[in-house]
Protein backbone atom coordinates (compact mmCIF):
# COMPACT_ATOMS: atom_id res chain seq x y z
CA UNK A 1 0.00 0.00 0.00
CA UNK A 2 0.84 3.16 -0.86
CA UNK A 3 1.38 4.88 3.05
CA UNK A 4 1.17 8.54 3.38
CA UNK A 5 1.05 8.94 -0.48
CA UNK A 6 -1.61 11.43 -1.74
CA UNK A 7 -4.17 9.12 -3.23
CA UNK A 8 -5.74 11.85 -5.37
CA UNK A 9 -5.60 11.38 -8.97
CA UNK A 10 -2.94 13.14 -11.07
CA UNK A 11 -3.69 15.41 -13.62
CA UNK A 12 -1.57 14.93 -16.37
CA UNK A 13 0.96 17.57 -17.46
CA UNK A 14 0.03 20.72 -19.66
CA UNK A 15 2.19 21.00 -22.48
CA UNK A 16 4.83 23.77 -22.66
CA UNK A 17 2.90 26.22 -25.30
CA UNK A 18 5.07 28.92 -27.12
CA UNK A 19 3.98 32.21 -27.55
CA UNK A 20 3.50 34.06 -30.49
CA UNK A 21 1.94 36.97 -29.35
CA UNK A 22 -1.52 37.76 -30.11
CA UNK A 23 -3.31 35.40 -32.86
CA UNK A 24 -3.02 37.21 -36.00
CA UNK A 25 -1.29 40.30 -34.94
CA UNK A 26 0.78 41.50 -37.52
CA UNK A 27 4.99 40.76 -36.32
CA UNK A 28 4.39 38.56 -33.22
CA UNK A 29 7.85 36.99 -33.08
CA UNK A 30 8.03 34.02 -31.44
CA UNK A 31 9.63 34.61 -27.38
CA UNK A 32 10.43 30.48 -26.86
CA UNK A 33 8.55 28.08 -24.81
CA UNK A 34 7.35 28.77 -21.69
CA UNK A 35 5.35 27.12 -18.78
CA UNK A 36 1.59 28.50 -19.73
CA UNK A 37 -0.48 30.20 -17.45
CA UNK A 38 -3.52 28.48 -15.29
CA UNK A 39 -6.30 30.39 -18.14
CA UNK A 40 -4.15 28.46 -21.06
CA UNK A 41 -3.74 24.92 -19.42
CA UNK A 42 -7.76 25.28 -18.84
CA UNK A 43 -8.25 25.89 -22.25
CA UNK A 44 -5.88 22.88 -23.73
CA UNK A 45 -7.89 20.73 -21.43
CA UNK A 46 -11.14 22.08 -22.58
CA UNK A 47 -10.44 21.21 -25.95
CA UNK A 48 -10.03 17.42 -25.38
CA UNK A 49 -13.13 15.17 -25.16
CA UNK A 50 -12.02 13.69 -22.06
CA UNK A 51 -11.43 16.79 -20.27
CA UNK A 52 -14.84 18.33 -21.68
CA UNK A 53 -16.55 15.53 -19.81
CA UNK A 54 -14.91 15.92 -16.77
CA UNK A 55 -15.67 19.83 -16.44
CA UNK A 56 -19.47 19.20 -17.94
CA UNK A 57 -19.57 16.38 -14.55
CA UNK A 58 -18.95 19.43 -12.30
CA UNK A 59 -22.66 21.01 -13.06
CA UNK A 60 -23.84 17.68 -11.76
CA UNK A 61 -21.44 16.89 -8.66
CA UNK A 62 -20.08 20.29 -7.36
CA UNK A 63 -21.38 22.94 -7.70
CA UNK A 64 -25.59 22.27 -6.15
CA UNK A 65 -24.03 21.62 -3.24
CA UNK A 66 -22.34 26.02 -3.08
CA UNK A 67 -25.58 26.70 -5.24
CA UNK A 68 -28.16 24.84 -1.68
CA UNK A 69 -25.31 26.38 0.74
CA UNK A 70 -25.76 29.79 -0.58
CA UNK A 71 -29.10 29.96 -1.16
CA UNK A 72 -31.62 27.89 0.26
CA UNK A 73 -29.47 27.81 3.58
CA UNK A 74 -28.21 31.01 3.69
CA UNK A 75 -24.84 30.69 4.32
CA UNK A 76 -23.12 33.21 2.23
CA UNK A 77 -19.97 33.98 5.06
CA UNK A 78 -17.78 32.61 7.63
CA UNK A 79 -18.75 33.64 10.57
CA UNK A 80 -15.21 32.83 12.10
CA UNK A 81 -11.90 34.04 11.37
CA UNK A 82 -8.34 32.15 10.52
CA UNK A 83 -7.74 29.27 8.29
CA UNK A 84 -8.16 26.64 11.59
CA UNK A 85 -11.46 27.92 12.63
CA UNK A 86 -12.69 28.89 8.85
CA UNK A 87 -11.67 24.84 7.98
CA UNK A 88 -13.77 24.00 10.50
CA UNK A 89 -16.56 25.59 9.75
CA UNK A 90 -16.85 24.44 6.45
CA UNK A 91 -16.32 20.93 7.30
CA UNK A 92 -19.51 21.73 10.19
CA UNK A 93 -21.46 22.97 7.07
CA UNK A 94 -20.62 20.09 4.60
CA UNK A 95 -21.15 17.69 7.58
CA UNK A 96 -24.89 19.46 7.92
CA UNK A 97 -25.42 19.01 4.37
CA UNK A 98 -24.72 15.66 4.20
CA UNK A 99 -26.88 14.96 7.48
CA UNK A 100 -29.76 16.50 5.75
CA UNK A 101 -29.19 14.34 2.41
CA UNK A 102 -29.90 11.44 4.45
CA UNK A 103 -32.79 12.84 6.21
CA UNK A 104 -34.40 14.07 3.10
CA UNK A 105 -33.61 10.55 1.29
CA UNK A 106 -34.75 8.62 4.45
CA UNK A 107 -38.06 10.60 4.57
CA UNK A 108 -38.85 9.93 1.01
CA UNK A 109 -38.55 6.52 1.11
CA UNK A 110 -40.59 6.11 4.02
CA UNK A 111 -43.81 8.57 2.34
CA UNK A 112 -43.38 6.03 -0.84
Amino acid sequence: MNQGKDQRRQEPESPKIKFTGREGAAGGGSMGSVEASAEEKMRYKLKTAAGKALYAARKHIVEPVFGMTKSARGIRRFLLRGMEKVSAEWQLICLTHNLLKIWRRINSAGAS
